[in-house]
C-alpha cells in the first residue's frame, strides 16, 4: 500500500512537471574548462537564460550555484545560497556581469547546515579566463573567498566596484581573502567595503600573527602575481581584516 502510494506521488509529479507546473533540479556536470566534472544547479550560455533564473537559487546539494559560460551575459539581482564549492562561477567568457546579487553559505555543508572547514574551496563569486563588472552585491558568509578572479581574458579588464564583502572574522580553519585578483588578470577594484577576513594559526604565539610571522595570511584585497600598472585598486573601505591590501610577490 504504501509502495503505491509512493508511486502515485512520483507519477503525480513528473506530470506536474511535464507540465511546466514543478521544477526539478537534477545534478548536471559541467564541461567548461575549469569546472569540468562539478555540477551545478544552473548554467548560462545565452542572456535570456540569465532572465529566467528564479530569484532565489538555493543550491544545496550542487557545486555550483550559476555557472556561466557565454560572453556579455549580465546576472543580476539574484541571490545565490549554500553551494559548496562557487556562487557564481564564469569561465572563459568575456564582458559578463554580475550585479546587485547577494551569495552566501558557500562552502562545506553538513547536511544542510553550513558548516565551513580548512579546505580551500568555497569561493562567492569566480572568474576565470573572464572579464566584465562585479558591480553592487553583497557577498557573505563564504569559505574561502568573497570575489575572485585569475587569468585574462585577453587584455580586457574585470572592474571590480561598490561590493559588500564579509568574511567570517577571526577563525583558526581557514586564511580567507576578500576580493583576489591573479595571476596576470588586469582590473580595476573600487569603491568595495571589504571585511572580517582574518587567519589566526594557532601554532603561532601569539596568535594572529602578520605577514612574516605565520605562513598564511588572510587579506582584504589580495594582489596574487599581477603587473601592478595593470591592477589599479582605489578608494576601498577595508576593516577589520588581518592584512588590508597585500601584493605577491612584494
Amino acid at each position: 500500500m504504501r509502495w503505491l502510494k509512493s508511486k502515485a506521488i512520483a507519477a503525480l509529479v513528473v506530470a506536474l512537471f511535464l507540465l511546466g507546473i514543478v521544477a526539478i533540479a537534477v545534478p548536471v556536470n559541467a564541461t567548461t574548462t575549469k569546472f569540468n566534472g562539478l555540477t551545478y544547479f544552473a548554467k548560462v550560455t545565452i542572456q535570456t537564460e540569465a532572465d529566467a533564473l528564479p530569484s532565489d537559487i538555493n543550491a544545496l546539494g550542487f557545486d555550483i550555484g550559476v555557472l556561466v559560460d557565454g560572453n556579455g551575459i549580465v546576472v543580476n539581482e539574484r541571490i545565490v545560497h549554500d553551494a559548496t564549492q562557487f556562487g557564481i562561477a564564469v569561465d572563459g567568457s568575456s564582458s559578463v556581469d554580475v550585479t546587485g546579487c547577494e551569495i552566501y553559505n558557500i562552502g562545506f555543508h553538513s547536511g544542510s547546515v553550513f558548516a565551513p572547514n580548512g579546505m580551500q574551496y568555497g569561493n562567492a563569486i569566480y572568474y576565470c579566463y573572464s572579464s566584465g563588472v562585479v558591480s553592487g552585491n553583497n557577498v557573505h558568509t563564504y569559505q574561502k573567498g568573497g570575489i575572485i578572479s585569475n587569468y585574462p581574458f585577453g587584455g580586457e579588464i574585470l572592474c571590480v566596484q561598490d561590493n559588500t564583502v564579509n568574511g567570517l572574522g577571526p577563525v583558526s580553519f581557514i586564511a580567507q581573502n576578500g576580493i583576489q585578483i591573479g595571476y596576470e588578470q588586469k582590473a580595476v577594484v573600487t569603491g568595495n567595503a571589504v571585511s572580517n577576513n582574518y587567519y589566526v594559526d594557532v601554532t603561532v604565539s601569539p596568535k594572529g600573527k602578520a605577514i612574516g610571522q605565520q605562513t598564511w595570511v588572510s587579506c582584504g584585497i589580495l594582489m596574487y602575481s599581477v603587473h601592478p600598472n595593470e591592477c589599479e585598486v582605489s578608494q576601498n573601505i577595508l576593516r577589520g581584516n588581518q592584512v588590508q591590501i597585500y601584493m605577491y610577490p612584494a
